[in-house]
């Protein structure tokens, strides 16, 4: 029944056609964009000050933010510093944040993080909290990638020991001509293709992508046009 279930999906999906026009259309929605929406893998540190805090506790706290930044710059891993230092609670975990969207971030880390490249750390951010620093660990989405993909079919016949080279080259051109006169891929693939995994599909190989098949099969099946035969 399994079996089945799968077969039954597999056919499904393979009649399913989605033109560029509703890939577009999703791609503009409110769920496309939100999808596809970059993320960023934010750390950091966070020095707190308590409230009521004087002029010259808030300068010390200060001080000891642009020491940190500035160590870190001097090759010291941010993970070990925000360890060192952090009050915050994911202080021990390198002060990672996790993945956020900008929706996601806190207004201060926001504004800053959109504008910073992988691997950068911002300058002090001043909350009700405290100072933070900030480092951009990583960053994903807002990419759409279209790739070329094909759809052909073949018909294999292979020399043995009971068939010359001569002989399959003879074949292979007798049923060349036979499609040449009209009578359909899929049938004569059944009849004669002794591919296993495309024989019974009429010598269908699925969409494939570039590099899926041998160079010189993936040449040959570049050079012709839709509805060619090789």
């Amino acid at each position: 029944e399994m079996i089945i279930q799968r077969v039954q999906r597999g056919r499904v999906a393979a009649n399913i056609k989605i033109s560029e026009q509703e890939i577009e259309n999703y791609l503009n929605s409110e769920e496309g964009k939100s999808r596809l929406a970059e993320q960023y893998n934010v750390q950091q540190i966070l020095l707190s000050i308590k409230s009521g805090a004087s002029t010259e506790e808030i300068t010390l706290v200060e001080k000891k933010g642009l020491e940190i930044i500035e160590r870190h710059k001097n090759g010291e891993s941010f993970e070990k510093l925000a360890a060192t230092y952090s009050s915050d609670q994911n202080a021990l975990e390198g002060g990672k944040l996790g993945w956020r969207r900008v929706s996601e971030l806190p207004t201060l880390f926001a504004s800053e993080v959109e504008d910073m490249k992988v691997g950068d750390i911002s300058k002090l951010i001043r909350s009700g909290a405290g100072m933070h620093i900030i480092r951009l660990a990583e960053k994903k989405g807002d990419v759409v990638k279209y790739e070329d993909q094909t759809l052909v079919r073949h018909i294999l016949v292979q020399t043995s020991e009971i068939r010359s080279e001569n002989q399959t080259k003879s074949l292979i051109n007798e049923v060349y001509e036979r499609l040449i006169g009209g009578e359909e891929f899929k049938q004569l693939a059944r009849q004669y293709s002794e591919d296993p995994g495309s024989k019974m599909e009429g010598g269908d190989l699925g969409w494939s992508r570039v590099g899926a098949f041998d160079p010189v099969f993936e040449s040959v099946m570049n050079e012709i046009k839709k509805g060619e035969i090789s």
